[in-house]
């Protein structure tokens, strides 16, 4: 129990990963501290022996006193889905930065600061040449950006206490909602491609990113530093899908949808979303990073973390298949 008795304030912990995380915290012995909106779906955190701080990042004044004798700080709490900049940037940078200000304040003795980044913050990749943590970040949307000012503003703390950046491309599991809807289309006999050509990412289930979350808790080799988590090795969307085809059991017809209708698509979501108020998850935004290669290289991580993946594509998707059909998802 590598954690036992340590005190760890996560934000973000009523979410996909950030639940996971929860759990596995409860499981080394940590004393836990969970920053959730009054407004929250508290439905992953049910009936955990949890304390809870009603706050919100974007919100300074709620963070007083939240923060005092914590050990390790997981942020993990992140704006993914939004039309305008403005939603991404407040979120993701500036409640970022009250985050750090707030553990600089009341934390004196702060282990850690672990934040969760992602693949976004660098942009398409090509198969033949994996992304690495060397490599300039070109973020492609408005998250990505927000994302990679976040990270500068976490690296700018690292004189005050440690800290160190995790960066995952498509993250799935149980409870995912994102990469859900391909469950879905597969179950209804539909592989959906898109764009026309053949694509290639990287990914990481669940439990592995939370894993590495921990080890970056724990190895002093990580202050300061930032790594690439995911799988150690890409797929194709024709292995992706071949898999969850084998697994589901089911027959599905491949449908090629054209950037440009995509795109279109995404431009009507958006009006619709705009007009509304209610945000989807089809965006010009999400169509930027559905139609490229996502492709990343682990050797840091392996070589500084001891980050050994234990989930491959296909034990990773027969749990969240098994999970989804468990609850009725499926």
């Amino acid at each position: 129990m590598r954690l036992k008795g340590k005190n760890i304030f996560v934000t973000g912990a009523n979410g996909f990963v950030g639940s996971f995380l929860v759990e596995s915290l409860l499981k080394e012995g940590a004393i836990v501290k969970c920053l959730v909106r009054k407004s929250g779906n508290l439905r992953w955190l049910k009936d955990l022996q949890i304390n809870y701080i009603f706050g919100d990042i974007t919100e300074p004044e709620s963070l007083k006193g939240a923060l005092k004798d914590i050990d390790y700080v997981f942020h993990i709490a992140a704006l993914k889905h939004s039309v305008k900049k403005m939603d991404y940037l407040r979120v993701n940078l500036q409640g970022t930065e009250n985050l750090l200000e707030a553990a600089k304040k009341e934390s004196g003795n702060l282990k850690k600061f672990i934040f969760l980044s992602s693949m976004a913050v660098m942009g398409y990749s090509g198969k033949a040449k994996p992304l690495c943590e060397q490599d300039a970040c070109r973020p492609l949307t408005f998250y990505g950006e927000s994302k990679m000012k976040a990270e500068k503003a976490v690296l700018a703390y690292k004189n005050e206490f440690p800290v160190t950046i995790l960066r995952p491309p498509a993250v799935y599991g149980p409870k995912d909602e994102d990469v859900y809807a391909m469950f879905k289309a597969v179950k209804m006999g539909i592989r959906p491609v898109f764009g026309l050509g053949k694509k290639h990412i990287s990914m990481i289930y669940v439990s592995d990113l939370v894993e590495a979350l921990l080890l970056s808790a724990l190895t002093p080799k990580a202050d300061g530093k930032t790594y690439i988590i995911a799988e150690d090795r890409c797929y194709s969307w024709k292995e992706i899908q071949d898999t969850l085809v084998a697994i589901l059991k089911v027959k599905a017809v491949t449908v090629k949808i054209p950037k440009a209708v995509l795109f279109t698509a995404a431009f009507f979501a958006e009006l619709f979303s705009k007009t509304t108020g209610v945000n989807l998850l089809l965006t010009t935004q999400k169509v930027k990073e559905m139609t490229g290669d996502w492709v990343c290289d682990i050797s840091l991580a392996k070589k500084d973390l001891g980050f050994k993946p234990d989930y491959c594509l296909e034990k990773g998707l027969k749990e969240t298949v098994r999970w989804y059909k468990d609850n009725k998802w499926l």
